[in-house]
């Protein structure tokens, strides 16, 4: 996260660990989450280095989730690809889960494991969104198979082109600029697609953007 917004060196999730757990106070919290160049937007970035990962346990996660839910609109919370007791703290207060795959045998593999797990954690299906990511990759599996092996519906497809969201919404809708806000905003509502074979219908069952 710190290399794709460019931010400057700033505490994070690494340093925080190091602090004694009966000194963390909703002050001292906040101000480890650093401003980005988007207004309004603050993040606590990952660990520099594997050994502060592992001061990282589900106590403390837990510390930062509830302050995060207290004080912010929204948290968006990345994981590993790892079902430790950090990731499970999060799937655990997450609204909605994100589960993001690739359109191919491996990575559909994978998600039929991570749906498993969620069921018999007894997460509802309701709570969890399909994100079907590089489409158009060359080695797409048929989206229809896609939903039949999951059992579950693709929610949201992300199409590579070579073009960002924003572009390519922004040629779609054919206006002269967009910000990329406005862009993702547009992408996520119920049926809207920039496929050009494909019209938007209020009756679409999944999203796609290019």
């Amino acid at each position: 996260i710190k290399v794709m917004l460019n931010l400057p060196r700033c505490h994070g999730w690494g340093e925080l660990a190091k602090e004694e757990r009966s000194q963390i106070t909703p002050l001292l919290l906040g101000s480890y989450f650093t401003p980005t160049h988007y207004a309004e937007v603050l993040t606590l970035t990952a660990p520099d280095h594997p050994q502060d990962a592992e001061r990282i346990d589900a106590d403390l996660a837990n510390l930062v989730f509830a302050f995060s839910r207290q004080h912010y609109s929204y948290t968006l919370i990345d994981t590993p690809p790892a079902f430790d007791a950090v990731t499970l703290a999060a799937l655990d207060v997450s609204d909605l889960i994100l589960l993001v795959l690739t359109p191919t045998v491996p990575g559909v593999a994978s998600a039929v494991k991570a749906l498993e797990v969620f069921r018999e954690l007894g997460y509802r299906d309701e709570r969890v969104l399909v994100v079907n990511n590089f489409a158009n990759s060359g080695e797409d599996i048929n989206p229809a198979m896609i939903a039949k092996t999951l059992k579950h519906r693709i929610d949201f497809t992300i199409a590579d082109p070579g073009i960002g969201i924003r572009e390519n919404v922004r040629r779609f809708l054919k206006i002269p600029r967009i910000n990329s806000c406005d862009a993702i905003t547009w992408a996520l509502q119920e049926g809207h697609s920039t496929r050009q074979a494909i019209q938007p219908s209020k009756s679409s069952s999944s999203t796609t953007a290019q």
